[in-house]
C-alpha cells in the first residue's frame, strides 16, 4: 500500500507541474477553458486531452477550440497521440528518478543506508 502511495504522489506530482501554464491564467481564460472543456466533452464524449507541458493556459485554449472543429475519428487519433506524449514524458521522468534512487543506494546515500552505515561504523570503532 505505501508503494501505491508512492507511485500515485509522484504521478500527482508529473500532472501538477504538466499543467502550471493554467496557474497563472486569468479569471476569463479559466472560464472559456472550463466551458470548452464541456463542450468537448459534449462533443466527443470524453475529456480533452493535451500534453500541456510548456504550454499556457492560453494555447491549451487555442488548441482546444480548434480541435472542437474536428471530425470524431480526427479528434480521437489527436487525443491518442496526446495520450502517448504525455505518457512518453512520465515514463522518462519516473525513469529518471529511479535512476538517480539507484545511483544514490548505490553511494550510500540514501537515508536507510546512511543510517545503516552509521550503524555500522559505530560497531567496527567500539
Amino acid at each position: 500500500l505505501a508503494v501505491l502511495r508512492q507511485r500515485f504522489a509522484r504521478t500527482e506530482a508529473l500532472s501538477s507541474s504538466e499543467q502550471a501554464g493554467v496557474s497563472g491564467a486569468d479569471e476569463a481564460t479559466l472560464r472559456a477553458l472550463r466551458d470548452g472543456n464541456q463542450a468537448y466533452r459534449e462533443r466527443f464524449g470524453y475529456i480533452f486531452i493535451v500534453c500541456a507541458t510548456g504550454k499556457s493556459a492560453e494555447q491549451m485554449l487555442a488548441l482546444l477550440r480548434e480541435r472542437l472543429h474536428h471530425a470524431p475519428e480526427q479528434e480521437l487519433a489527436i487525443a491518442a497521440a496526446e495520450q502517448a506524449k504525455i505518457t512518453r514524458l512520465r515514463l522518462l521522468q519516473l525513469g529518471r528518478e529511479v535512476l538517480l534512487e539507484q545511483q544514490a543506494e548505490g553511494s550510500g546515500n540514501t537515508p536507510a543506508q546512511r543510517s545503516t552505515n552509521g550503524a555500522g561504523e559505530k560497531a567496527a570503532s567500539s
